[in-house]
């Protein structure tokens, strides 16, 4: 009887690789000419450093071999490697087989697929490196689907079953995986193929999500070049506002939304929420978190998909606006009715809508509140947004309804109206004052804004139209008064003046209410739209800045629909 090792023996004269350095493997090169009749597998597997990796178990496999249900592969297709790390496999008859190496001392992977074995032949493939394997986790929102069904990669022993709406393929061997296909266990027409080429780094997971059941997609490129919105430098972690008008077929989507998605183009999934869904006006506000949105650049794609009526709302908020990125609260101030303003992220700092409102109206991004300047108001309670000795982003879209007097944005504090009583009365301030100068105040201590333990800062622009939408954008960064910014509409408006100075500043907490609108005493109301507030306990750079004027002002800069 001829083995495998036997069949070594006859091959070592013409094989000096089982021996041999690197070099010395053949690029899939098929002959050899042995006397056996069936087809043998001649290869080497190396270590990271390029040694030989003995005990490293080599399973050949059909290359449509489907591990799940399948029959075992028999013994005398898997072979250990040597001490010099080669393998040698008797195939049992001619075809398209792949090979799934494992490093029994560590578990690291390689796989080689869509080599073709013919009879008589002996392939030698090329050596290959061993390297710490990855993952690979499948989605499945649609309930049609999730139901007795699993994943698997053909020609390996690979497989999952799907179980509480995903599929985790683990120890994947790094590089690329040609396909994933998924099979039902009851109904072999919902079989497909999930997606091709999928890349896993070593040690490193994939998440995708599997839409075959959505009958409808759209690319969209993300424009940040000169001719978009001009961003030249990377920015991380960002929420992009996707708007839908006319153009898009509301009538092909579920009525809120339900069964919208996006995903990067290799399925990626990623996170976003429905801010404003109005099938009926054909309008809708989305956020979609980008981890990376590229500086220059106008090649970035991401995919929206929809028409599936099974799907199921998977719009999260606090996905998208994550603490972990710095958001510390986030109003969209969207609502129509009740007397809840709901908060974005995971802290849920909600408010209670006060005097005429909620009174919606359409703003800079979606909707937005109408206040009257006689006693509406949104009211966060105590305990909100205490930021202490943390850095600061604060923004706000508004659009004035009246000018020439002081008017207040966001407060937790009660201003400085008594000296040397209340003083600064600690605590922070976005507002305009008599003569339409946007400030920013901060304060622990002092009698009055720019004393000592306070800070004043003022833009250099005026906001006198009562027509247009503008942002707003502080930045506070306890490094230094050289590092607060005030801007406006994306640009850089200070220094107009700053008074005191942020190294004076201590810790800022009070138990004064945070309000929308109005100052915590009530003084200074604001009259006019205000749209999107949102806070970060961050410092958010210039390109973060313009980055979400030039996509969220009322013509879009960045998000171009192919």
């Amino acid at each position: 009887m001829i083995t495998i090792r036997t069949i070594a023996a006859y091959m070592a004269a013409g094989a000096l690789l089982l021996s041999g350095a690197r070099c010395t493997m053949n690029d899939n090169l098929a002959g050899g000419g042995t006397d056996v009749s069936n087809p043998v597998v001649v290869g080497k597997a190396l270590t990271l450093s390029g040694d030989a990796a003995s005990n490293t178990r080599v399973t050949l496999i059909p290359a449509r071999y489907n591990a799940l249900i399948d029959n075992p592969l028999p013994a005398s297709m898997t072979d250990t490697t040597d001490a010099s790390g080669a393998y040698v496999i008797a195939a049992p008859a001619a075809g398209i087989y792949n090979i799934e190496a494992v490093h029994m001392p560590t578990g690291y992977k390689f796989f080689v697929t869509n080599d073709t074995l013919r009879q008589k032949d002996t392939l030698f493939v090329p050596a290959d490196t061993l390297r710490q394997p990855g993952y690979i986790k499948i989605l499945f929102t649609d309930t049609a689907y999730a139901t007795y069904g699993y994943v698997y990669i053909p020609g390996s022993t690979m497989s999952a079953l799907i179980q509480s709406g995903y599929s985790l393929i683990d120890a994947v061997p790094a590089g690329v995986i040609p396909v994933i296909n998924y099979a039902n266990l009851v109904d072999a027409k919902k079989n497909h193929i999930v997606q091709a080429g999928i890349t896993v780094a070593p040690g490193a997971g994939v998440t995708m999500a599997d839409f075959y059941s959505w009958k409808y997609s759209r690319q969209l490129s993300l424009n940040t070049t000169a001719s978009g919105a001009g961003v030249a430098r990377n920015v991380y972690n960002f929420p992009v506002l996707i708007r839908l008008n006319s153009s898009f077929d509301f009538s092909q989507a579920k009525q809120h939304g339900e069964d919208i998605r996006f995903a990067k183009p290799d399925n990626s999934p990623l996170a976003f929420e429905i801010d404003k869904w109005d099938y009926a006006n054909k309008q809708a506000a989305i956020w979609v978190k980008m981890d990376t949105v590229y500086g220059n650049s106008g090649s970035q794609r991401i995919v929206m998909r929809w028409g599936n009526q099974a799907a199921v709302d998977q719009s999260n908020s606090t996905a998208v606006f994550d603490t972990a990125d710095g958001f510390k609260a986030v109003w969209h101030l969207t609502e129509t009715s009740g007397s809840t303003a709901r908060e974005a992220t995971y802290d849920n700092y909600r408010g209670t809508y006060n005097g005429t409102l909620p009174r919606n109206a359409s703003g800079a991004v979606g909707g937005c509140q109408s206040l009257d300047g006689n006693g509406d108001f949104i009211d966060m309670g105590s305990n909100a947004l205490n930021p202490s000795l943390n850095n600061l982003s604060l923004s706000a879209w508004i659009k004035l309804g009246d000018s020439g007097k002081t008017t207040t944005i966001v407060a937790k504090s009660k201003g400085g109206d008594t000296p040397g009583v209340y003083g600064a009365y600690y605590g922070y301030i976005l507002a305009i004052d008599w003569n339409s100068f946007p400030h920013f105040y901060l304060a622990d201590g002092g009698a009055s804004w720019g004393d000592p333990g306070s800070l004043d800062l003022m833009a250099d622009m005026r906001l006198t139209d009562r027509s247009s939408w503008h942002h707003l954008f502080v930045v506070i960064d306890r490094s230094g008064n050289s590092n607060c910014k005030m801007y406006i509409d994306g640009v850089d408006r200070t220094p107009g003046a700053l008074n005191g100075d942020i190294l004076t500043v201590g810790p800022i907490a009070n138990t004064l209410p945070l309000r929308i609108g109005i100052e915590a005493d009530a003084g200074y109301p604001y009259k006019g739209s205000i749209d999107e507030i949102v806070m970060a306990y961050t410092v958010r750079s210039a390109d973060w800045v313009k980055l979400c004027y030039m996509n969220q002002k009322p013509v879009d800069a960045l998000v171009v629909f192919q």
